[in-house]
C-alpha cells in the first residue's frame, strides 16, 4: 500500500495517522484553522503545558496561540481579514509598542493596523475592478 498524503496536520493529522496506515502529514497553514485552534486553546482553561503535552508541541508554540485567541476574544468588531493567521497576527504584534506593557493597548494597536490593511484592500480591489474589460 502507498503513502496517503493529505493536506491536513496539527491535531487532526495525528489523529488521521492514527486511523490510515500509511498516512504522513503534510504541514500546511489554514487561517481558519489557526483562529479555531487560538479560540480553542484559549477557552479551554488548560495550562499551557497541558495543551503543549496533548498537542505534542512546545510551549512557545501554545504561548503564541493563546495571544492569537486572547486577541480574537478581545473582541474584534467588524471582518477581520480571511487569511488571518496566527503568523501574521504575530507580525503585526511585533510592530507594536512593547514599552507598553498593556496587552488590551496592544491588541488594539493591531485592530487599527487590520483595519487599515482591509480599507487599502477594498480601495485596490475598487480600482482594479474600474479597470476590467
Amino acid at each position: 500500500m502507498g503513502v496517503f498524503r493529505a493536506r491536513v496536520g496539527g491535531p487532526m493529522g495525528r489523529w488521521l495517522a492514527s486511523l490510515v496506515p500509511g498516512y504522513r502529514p503534510a504541514p500546511v497553514r489554514r487561517p481558519w484553522l489557526d483562529l479555531a485552534l487560538a479560540a480553542l486553546y484559549h477557552r479551554s482553561g488548560w495550562t499551557q503545558d497541558e495543551l503543549a503535552k496533548v498537542e505534542g508541541c512546545d510551549r512557545k508554540t501554545i504561548a503564541r496561540n493563546t495571544l492569537f485567541g486572547r486577541f480574537l476574544s478581545f473582541g474584534p468588531s467588524g471582518p477581520i481579514p480571511r487569511n488571518l493567521t496566527e503568523r501574521r497576527f504575530r507580525s503585526y504584534w511585533a510592530r507594536t509598542d512593547k514599552a507598553n506593557g498593556n496587552e488590551r493597548q496592544r491588541f488594539a494597536e493591531v485592530l487599527r493596523m487590520l483595519r487599515r490593511v482591509l480599507q487599502d484592500g477594498r480601495k485596490a480591489s475598487s480600482m482594479l475592478g474600474a479597470f476590467r474589460v
